[in-house]
């Protein structure tokens, strides 16, 4: 069959869309019924539901993984709860530069109130000045440091006030710190080191594979290949394989005893 108009043909459509109209509105934030209502409602099964009244949701309900998709594009200041620390909304970058000028006491203190804070604020971030101070004054004055026997020492790494027995006799007292230039020269300065745990003398690399280390309780330990240490009862390491570095100690001559009036000759 012939087609006689060009009417005939299907045209195909034309459809403007406007991208304004398109994106949806972002929802508001969430209501919250009390318990109180809800179970109202649960023992009034069979009669009619009763109106309650929706109480918006304070902010500090809501995780921050929930709160930041909101602050983006709200413009409206949100229902924050008075009285409440509202710390945790902040950006992490933000929160370490507000740390680096609070005291070293505070800032643990500060990391002691919520699960929150303490994965965000971190306390060595606080200036040095404090943290020195406060290592020594805990080492002095707090009872628990000072009642034990042998008494705690503070570490100057770390700075946390450890028990005696994680600290070495012999540690290095001095360190070459090597630095480059941008010629290419490289310049070693020799820093002095003042008293750090084992811990930390393995993560910087002052106590390496192979040496011996004796605690201040008299405790012998060696470190692996793979930086573990061992007690002396250790022979082998499971990680790596390595032999125990150190040499059995040496015992004093037990002396004779006399023998007897009776029996002596």
């Amino acid at each position: 069959m012939a087609i006689k108009d060009r009417s005939e043909y299907v045209q195909p459509s034309t459809m403007t869309i406007d991208l304004v109209t398109q994106n949806k509105t972002r929802r508001p934030l969430p209501t919250f019924q009390p318990k109180s209502q809800q179970n109202l409602q649960r023992r009034s099964r069979g009669r009619g539901p009763k109106p309650c009244a929706e109480i918006p949701v304070s902010a500090n309900r809501f995780s921050k993984r929930t709160l930041r998709q909101y602050l983006s594009t709200i413009a409206v200041p949100l229902p924050l709860s008075k009285g409440a620390c509202h710390l945790e909304i902040l950006p992490q970058d933000i929160i370490d530069q507000i740390s680096q000028y609070i005291p070293y006491e505070n800032l643990i203190y500060l990391s002691w109130v919520s699960k929150a804070l303490n994965k965000m604020v971190n306390p060595r971030l606080a200036p040095h000045e404090t943290k020195l101070s406060f290592v020594l004054r805990a080492e002095r004055d707090f009872y628990r440091h000072y009642s034990s026997t042998p008494s705690s020492l503070g570490c100057f790494i770390c700075y946390k006030v450890l028990p005696a027995s994680v600290f070495a006799i012999d540690q290095p007292l001095q360190a070459e710190v090597r630095s480059s230039a941008l010629g290419g020269t490289t310049t070693t300065t020799v820093v002095n080191l003042r008293r750090f745990c084992i811990g930390c003398g393995i993560q910087s690399g002052l106590h390496k594979p192979g040496d011996e280390l004796i605690t201040r309780i008299d405790s012998r330990f060696w470190i692996c290949d793979c930086l573990y240490t061992h007690g002396e009862r250790t022979l082998v390491c499971r990680g790596c394989g390595v032999m125990c570095y150190l040499m059995p100690r040496r015992t004093k001559p037990v002396s004779l005893l006399k023998p007897t009036v009776g029996y002596w000759n």
